[in-house]
């Protein structure tokens, strides 16, 4: 289990006993504020970090020995157009594709991905999901590896990777 704190000891936190006891791991920014975390769920010891400090983003981070070690892999991320806006305070998502460790997308008022462990991120361009302000991206065990749900402050969109959005937020 993985915990973000951001307050008086800020950091990532690990537990291995179901949450009765927790240790800090390296604190690799110097402004540690709101940060969203993304495990990969065929390879578990695998991470992904966003880290935003007054709004403004401040890294992405992988791990691949579980939260041991981290390497900042923003890349390009900021010089997308309209990434690295001040909303990441409200507006921040990251989540790993369920089958491939490499596979990282990382929502703020736009949605970017990286196919290559965040190497290189270019920007998702669809019509449907470019509501801003996303807050939450997820793949569900249900719907698959090939399905992304992103959550904004305007709805639900249901993101097949490779074909068609569906709007169900009406806007």
């Amino acid at each position: 289990q993985y915990a973000c704190v951001f307050d008086n000891s800020p950091g990532v936190y690990k537990s291995t006993d179901r949450g009765n006891t927790w240790t800090r791991k390296a604190v690799f920014v110097a402004n540690f504020g709101r940060a969203s975390l993304a495990i990969c769920r065929s390879t578990p010891s695998t991470l992904a970090l966003m880290v935003s400090y007054n709004n403004f983003l401040q890294g992405v981070f992988k791990s691949t020995d579980s939260g041991e070690s981290w390497s900042i892999i923003t890349a390009n991320i900021r010089s997308l157009f309209g990434f690295d806006t001040d909303q990441l305070g409200h507006a921040q998502a990251i989540a790993i594709r369920p089958n491939d460790p490499n596979d990282i997308f990382v929502g703020g008022v736009k949605l970017a991905r990286s196919t290559d462990g965040g190497g290189n991120w270019f920007l998702m361009v669809d019509g449907v999901f470019q509501h801003g302000d996303l807050t939450q991206l997820c793949f569900s065990e249900i719907t698959g590896n090939d399905i992304l749900w992103i959550c904004n402050d305007g709805g639900i969109v249901k993101y097949p990777i490779g074909g068609i959005s569906e709007n169900w937020n009406g806007s």
